[in-house]
């Protein structure tokens, strides 16, 4: 079954993948809404197969509701992920510039020679 759930998902969204230049953030919304649409569309085959066992329409929905919360769970760590790296990226610039600022400093000031005493 989930491997119905992937080909689909596969052929409705192989555009997303060959477009390059979309932004990150709309690659995120189209994944979003791929995953999102082949969790309903497990639940839709589960609703119209009426041969279906109902002690196996339970665990169809219970993988499903189990795959939404694992999803949830995989975009707030990168959510949170995306931020510290943000926040490494600010406070390596800001070394950065620090140790170039101490470098053009140092530039202008020569030591004495103690040579000639």
């Amino acid at each position: 079954m989930i491997y119905f759930v992937v080909q689909y998902y596969q052929r409705a969204h192989a555009h997303t993948y060959t477009h390059t230049h979309r932004e990150r953030d709309k690659m995120v919304d189209d994944v979003n809404e791929g995953v999102e649409h082949a969790l309903k569309c497990l639940v839709s085959v589960k609703e119209r197969s009426g041969n279906l066992r109902n002690d196996l329409k339970k665990d169809i929905l219970e993988v499903v509701n189990s795959l939404r919360n694992y999803f949830v769970h995989v975009q707030t760590n990168l959510v949170a992920k995306t931020a510290a790296h943000k926040e490494l990226e600010r406070e390596f610039k800001q070394s950065k510039d620090e140790i170039q600022r101490l470098r053009d400093g140092s530039m202008g000031y020569v030591e004495p020679s103690h040579d000639s005493i």
